[in-house]
């Protein structure tokens, strides 16, 4: 009887380490599972830092060019803003050019040649100068059409720009239509 009863509880003992053994199995796939979502987390953190740290930085940028461009926005030659995330210095066409014209006007050759001046004084950066048109019909024979006419703008600021130090690899130029 008593070699019956030590059976019994052998047996139970078995099932008993048997489930203690599925449990850890189990415990060590979840720790395991825990670890590896840990380790993307820690990742997922450390680039989320870094994005933040970037977005700061571009922050202090806007902050700082907009400080070396302050005499200029307070006389109205030019906004400073963010568009899409990216840093938009805004003119006036009609402190650059008069209407129908692509060829900058004396003051507007002054602000390009400051405004250069500035932006070429900020490293590894690229510049994209685009050009806009009024909306007045381009006489016929100066511009095949308003476009061309803001291709031409910008271009006249781009060769401004470089003739006043800024290095042409860091400019390109686009045209926007009426």
């Amino acid at each position: 009887s008593e070699l019956t009863s030590t059976r019994s509880e052998r047996d139970q003992l078995k099932k008993e380490n048997a489930a203690l053994k599925s449990d850890l199995g189990k415990t060590s796939s979840a720790k395991e599972a825990l670890a590896g979502s840990l380790a993307d987390t820690q990742k997922a953190l450390a680039e989320l830092e870094k994005n933040q740290a970037a977005a700061r930085a571009r922050i202090e940028e806007f902050k700082n060019l907009t400080a070396r461009f302050q005499s200029m926005v307070s006389a109205g030659d030019l906004s400073v803003k963010i568009v899409d995330g990216r840093m938009v210095v805004e003119l006036p066409s009609d402190v650059l050019f008069a209407s129908g014209s692509a060829r900058l006007s004396r003051k507007g050759q002054g602000t390009i040649k400051e405004v250069a001046g500035l932006l070429a004084a900020i490293p590894q950066k690229q510049f994209q100068i685009e050009g806009h048109t009024d909306s007045d019909p381009v006489k016929k024979g100066t511009f095949a059409n308003n476009w061309d006419l803001s291709a031409q703008r910008s271009r006249s600021v781009v060769e401004t720009m470089i003739a006043a130090g800024m290095p042409r690899d860091r400019v390109s130029i686009a045209g926007f239509a009426d």
